[in-house]
């Protein structure tokens, strides 16, 4: 689960740097909304509604923030292990 967070954080960033270098703002956060959306609704099963509406927000925000949000929430949706 850790892999695959760290592996879709350089997808971020690539695609960061890359539409940045296009001077097309639009792009860029249409590419932030698209990856944020598809990220949380395949590993954490929220409702199609809310990841939209919520990660179209969240896609307007600059890259430490966003990066700042991907680290947080893989911690906080991994399982608890209880010790015995």
């Amino acid at each position: 689960m850790v892999l695959v967070v760290i592996l879709l954080v350089l997808v971020v960033v690539v695609g960061y740097y890359f539409f940045s270098s296009s001077s097309s703002s639009s792009s860029s956060s249409f590419f932030f909304f698209f990856l944020n959306f598809l990220f949380f609704t395949t590993f954490f099963n929220f409702s199609y509604c809310f990841s939209a509406y919520f990660f179209l927000f969240l896609s307007f925000f600059h890259l430490p923030l966003l990066l700042i949000f991907f680290t947080s929430i893989s911690y906080v949706y991994q399982p608890i292990k209880m010790k015995d």
